[in-house]
């Protein structure tokens, strides 16, 4: 219990308090199990103070001196401690749920098990702290310190760490789950057995997230986003885990799809940076909310002819959680990332916004309609999804076919410069010969090309079977780059139409001559 007479001479107010402390600076404040709710403790003097147990919700303990203070199993809900100074103070198994630390000096001060849901510790420096076991989930550290300190198994799952400096900290097992670590300090950091399922450690223009040094061994990086910028120079890993999946019965994450795959291998040295470091030239687009396909392949052939310099193509495709998508766009080296994003978004909405009149238009403005047709437009997901398991880095392709009028006859004449169709009529049969002459390499890109663009129409059609020609069209034209196309068209117009037929399967024929004649006519 707290000591009756310390407990009336804070309740006359705070300057008579600081006064009575100033002389008897000797005696240590007992205010345990103190029912303090509300209370205006605006800049009091509570050093060494003893308040254990007690209750301190929605207290304005701003600018107070609580150095050293012992607070264990405290409960400071809604608390107000701005610029408070509570270096070495004791919050073992305290409450802090959605108290206001903004700029608190924190330095080894001790969290061990206590609770700080969505509590506000912007820009306070938790330098040495512990914080093992500590519950802050939802909480927002963006600028924060926490250097060298100790946040062993905490949980920080959602949290806004944006910005905040976590340089040589000790995060063994933490839950970094969902967490915003856009342009944190990680560099040395100990995140041995660290879950940081969908952590968004993507770094700004500013700045960088940077995870030099960092020990990443065991930890889950299901699902996390990074950028070119993102930094993992000299990371130290042995292995990840790419899943994360809840068991009920063990009431703890399982983690599985272990990397390397092979349980007795282990990445060596600058493996791991190779593997998930993303290329410097690379433009990310993240829609979060979706996206209309139509809409984006329309502005992506835009923006392609608008920087024909710069070598646009689509890398990859990657579906995230939540139905967020992000294309990573290949360019060159010395390409404005920053011009080309931001023009890639505003071509795609006004895209977007023009096919959306036109919804409009044609369902006579029924909201509900419309979304029904916008989802029959975003079937195309299946395209995302094929294209996200690989990047498409595609080499010279080009395409052919070949008809006749009744039944049809193939050969092989690989080797030869002049094809022989034999053409079967019902009532007597006719041969004519096409001679088509092209060199050796240009028959290769012929073949190359043809072979590419038969291998993307089999897959478009086992993953989106109802495709149109123009989403055909579209599909394959996004993922074969201008340099690509254009050797192709070069090869049709010397070998002709027929010439290709060789290298086609009879179902594909007609669609991929009509996809290079269409870039022939483009100007491709």
């Amino acid at each position: 219990m707290a000591n009756e007479e310390h407990l009336a001479r804070l309740m006359k107010g705070v300057e008579s308090w600081n006064a009575w402390v100033r002389v008897n600076y000797k005696v240590r404040p007992d205010l345990r199990d103190a029912d303090l709710s509300k209370a205006n403790l605006f800049g009091a003097d509570l050093n060494e103070a003893n308040l254990k147990g007690a209750t301190l919700i929605d207290t304005n303990l701003s600018k107070a001196d609580l150095g050293k203070a012992d607070l264990s199993g405290a409960d400071l809900s809604g608390a107000d401690l701005i610029l408070t100074s509570l270096s070495y103070a004791n919050f073992n198994k305290a409450t802090l749920n959605k108290a206001t630390l903004i700029e608190a000096n924190l330095i080894r001060s001790n969290f061990s098990g206590a609770t700080l849901i969505k509590v506000n510790l912007d820009g306070a420096s938790l330098i040495e702290a512990r914080l093992i076991d500590t519950n802050l989930s939802g909480a927002n550290l963006t600028k924060a310190k926490l250097i060298d300190a100790n946040l062993s198994g905490a949980n920080l799952s959602g949290a806004n760490l944006t910005a905040t400096n976590f340089s040589g900290a000790y995060l063994k097992g933490t839950n970094l789950s969902g967490a915003d670590l856009t342009d944190a300090n990680l560099s040395g950091a100990y995140l041995k057995g660290a879950n940081l399922s969908n952590a968004l450690l993507i770094a700004s223009q500013l700045s960088r997230s940077n995870l030099t040094h960092a020990i990443l061994t065991g930890a889950c990086i299901q699902d996390w986003n990074i950028n070119s910028e993102t930094q993992l120079n000299d990371v130290t890993c042995e292995y990840v885990y790419l899943k994360a999946e809840w068991s009920p019965q063990q009431e703890r994450s399982l983690l599985t799809n272990r990397r390397p795959s092979d349980p007795n291998r282990i990445f060596a040295p600058g493996e791991f940076a190779k593997l998930f470091q993303k290329a410097l030239e690379t433009v990310d687009l993240i829609f979060v909310d979706g996206i209309d396909w139509k809409a984006f392949f329309q502005s992506f052939q835009e923006l392609r002819s608008q920087y024909d310099d710069d070598n646009l193509s689509i890398q990859a495709i990657e579906k995230k959680s939540g139905g967020t998508f992000v294309i990573r766009l290949e360019v060159s080296p010395e390409a404005d990332k920053g011009t080309i994003e931001r023009h890639a978004k505003e071509l795609y909405e006004r895209d977007r916004q023009l096919l959306e009149a036109e919804y409009r238009a044609e369902l006579h403005a029924k909201d509900r309609e419309i979304e029904s047709y916008k989802r029959e437009s975003t079937n195309m997901m299946e395209i995302a999804k094929l294209l996200a398991s690989k990047p498409i880095t595609v080499e010279a392709k080009a395409v052919a076919e070949s008809q006749s009028n009744s039944d049809t006859f193939n050969t092989d004449l690989r080797g030869a410069n002049v094809a022989n169709f034999a053409n079967k009529v019902q009532d007597n049969a006719r041969q004519q010969a096409n001679q088509n002459i092209y060199t050796s390499s240009e028959k290769q890109s012929l073949a190359e090309a043809a072979a590419e663009i038969q291998k993307l129409l089999k897959q478009l059609e086992q993953t989106n079977p109802t495709a149109t020609e123009a989403e055909q069209k579209a599909f394959v034209t996004a993922a074969i780059p201008a340099t690509i196309r254009q050797r192709a068209v070069g090869a049709l117009q010397a070998g002709g139409e027929t010439a290709i037929a060789e290298f086609l399967d009879n179902p594909y024929v007609n669609v991929a001559v009509a996809i290079v004649k269409g870039w022939r006519e483009a100007g491709e």
